[in-house]
C-alpha cells in the first residue's frame, strides 16, 4: 500500500523503501561504511595499507590473506627503521583482510601477539610536541600584520585557551561562539571530537582577561573570538561559515595550520620550529599547561579538555613538575610541619595546627580561608616584578619584627611573645 501522496513516510515505511531500492541501499551502505571511522582516522589506515602493500610486494608475500611469514617480516622491518607504531600497521592490515573476509588462524594469532610485544620492546617515551606559552602567543599576536595573518594569532590563542585539537578548531563556525558582553564571557560550543563519537557536543566557557594588564588584554579569549568573528562578518560570512578560514572562505586544512604555525613561530625568534618540537598540538599542550599553572586539579583539567581516559596524563604530568617542581621541598615541609622552630622568619615553618591540611592549600592558600588566617597578618606585596617584599609585623604586646620572605608562602616570625605572628604575603 502506497502512502498518501504529500503525507510524510514515517520511519518503518522509510526503512522498507530504502531496503527495497538497491540505489538506496548503496547510499546507506556508503553512509555506514564512511562512519565506521572517524575521518581524521581515515587517512592514516589508508597510508598504513598502501605501506603494507609496498612491503609484502617487496618481500615477495601476498597483501592478504595475512601469513606468520608476512606478519614477521613485515613487523621486523617497521621495527628496524623505528617505526614507533609498527605495529599498528599490522593491526590495520589484519582488519583490511578480515573485512575481505580472511580471517586469522591460531598461528597467525600468536605471530601477531609475538610481533606486539618486539615491536613495543625499548622504544622509549613517546616524543610531545612542545607547548605554546603566553609569551609566544602574545609574541604572534603583536608580530601579525594584516588581516589574516592577525586571524591565525587570534586562532592560536582560541585553540589554547579552550584546549582544542586541530580538528576542532578548523571546524568552528562562526555560530559556534556565543558572546556575553555585559558578563564579559565567551562561550564556545564544541559540536563534535575524536572522543564523541556520537557528536553530543559540549560548551566552555572564558571570562574577559583584559583588565589583568598588557598580557591579559592581548590574550583575551573573549576579544579574540570577538574579533574573528568581526573580520569573517566583515567579508560577508554568516553563522554557519568557518570561523577560521581562508580569504575565499575555504575553511583551513590541518596541513595550512601546522604549516602556518611553524611559520609564524619563526617569525617571532623560533628557530627549532620542525616536526620534532613543534606541531598542531602544541596549542593544546600550551592550554593545559596555562591551566595547571592556574592551580586546576588534573580531574578539571580532563573535564574541560575533554578526555576520556588517562591519556591526559602525558599532559599533566610534566606540567605540574614544570610549574611545581621547584617548589616541592617547601610544600612538603610545610605540609609535614617538620623541623625545630628557627629564630629566622626566612627559615621558619608552620606550626603542628597545620599538619592536615593539605600541601597545595598551604603552599597557597586562600587569605579568606579562616582555617588560615586567624591569628595572621595579611600584607600587601608590591608590584608583580617584586619577588620578596619586607613585611613588618606588630605583635600583641606592641612588639615589631621585620625581615624578608617570598611571595606565596607562609612567613613566620618570632616575637617576644610566646605566640608567632605569622604573615601571608598576598601578591
Amino acid at each position: 500500500m502506497s502512502p498518501r501522496p504529500g503525507r510524510k513516510l514515517s520511519k518503518a515505511e522509510e526503512a522498507v523503501r530504502t531496503a527495497s531500492s538497491p540505489t538506496r541501499l548503496g547510499i546507506a551502505m556508503k553512509a555506514l561504511e564512511d562512519d565506521v571511522y572517524a575521518p581524521s582516522s581515515k587517512a592514516p589506515r589508508r597510508s598504513r595499507q598502501r605501506l603494507w602493500q609496498k612491503l609484502t610486494l617487496a618481500l615477495g608475500h601476498d597483501e592478504m590473506p595475512l601469513t606468520v611469514r608476512s606478519i614477521e617480516e613485515v613487523a621486523a622491518v617497521l621495527k628496524h627503521c623505528h617505526y614507533r607504531s609498527a605495529y599498528a600497521y599490522i593491526q590495520q592490515a589484519a582488519a583490511t583482510s578480515a573485512a575481505a573476509g580472511y580471517l586469522l588462524g591460531v598461528a597467525e594469532k600468536q605471530a601477531m601477539k609475538r610481533a606486539k610485544r618486539a615491536c613495543a620492546r625499548g622504544i622509549g617515551p613517546a616524543k610531545q610536541v612542545r607547548p605554546l606559552t603566553a609569551a609566544q602567543l602574545a609574541a604572534m599576536m603583536r608580530n601579525a600584520t594584516g588581516t589574516m595573518s592577525k586571524l591565525r594569532a587570534v586562532a592560536y590563542v582560541v585553540g589554547a585557551w579552550f584546549m582544542l585539537r586541530v580538528s576542532e578548531l578548523v571546524e568552528v563556525r562562526i555560530g559556534d561562539a556565543e558572546i556575553d558582553a555585559v558578563a564579559g564571557r565567551v562561550t564556545l560550543h564544541i559540536p563534535q571530537s575524536k572522543t564523541d563519537q556520537q557528536s553530543i557536543g559540549v560548551h566552555r566557557s572564558h571570562s574577559c582577561t583584559c583588565a589583568m594588564g598588557n598580557s591579559g588584554a592581548m590574550l583575551c579569549p573573549v576579544h579574540a573570538i570577538e574579533l574573528a568573528t568581526r573580520w569573517m562578518q566583515d567579508a560577508g560570512y554568516q553563522g554557519g561559515a568557518h570561523l577560521f578560514a581562508c580569504g575565499d572562505g575555504r575553511p583551513w586544512s590541518k596541513g595550512d595550520c601546522l604549516k602556518c604555525l611553524r611559520s609564524d613561530l619563526q617569525g617571532i625568534g623560533v628557530t627549532d620550529n620542525d616536526k620534532y618540537h613543534w606541531g598542531t598540538h602544541s596549542m593544546r599542550r600550551g592550554g593545559c599547561w596555562l591551566l595547571v599553572g592556574a592551580g586546576l586539579t588534573r580531574e578539571e583539567v580532563q573535564v574541560f579538555g575533554r578526555w576520556r581516559s588517562a591519556a591526559v596524563d602525558l599532559y599533566i604530568q610534566e606540567a605540574m613538575i614544570q610549574t611545581y617542581g621547584d617548589t616541592y621541598a617547601r610544600r612538603a615541609l610545610a605540609a609535614a610541619a617538620v623541623g625545630p622552630r628557627c629564630d629566622s622568619p626566612a627559615d621558619a615553618v608552620v606550626d603542628e595546627s597545620e599538619r592536615s591540611y593539605r600541601s597545595e592549600d598551604i603552599a597557597y592558600p586562600d587569605p579568606n580561608d579562616d582555617r588560615f588566617t586567624q591569628g595572621y597578618v595579611i600584607v600587601e606585596t608590591g608590584s608583580d616584578e617584586v619577588m620578596t617584599t619586607t613585611a613588618t609585623c606588630s605583635t600583641g604586646d606592641g612588639d615589631q619584627r621585620h625581615g624578608e620572605a617570598e611571595k606565596g608562602c607562609w612567613w613566620s616570625v618570632q616575637p617576644v611573645a610566646t605566640d608567632p605572628c605569622k604573615i601571608w604575603l598576598r601578591e
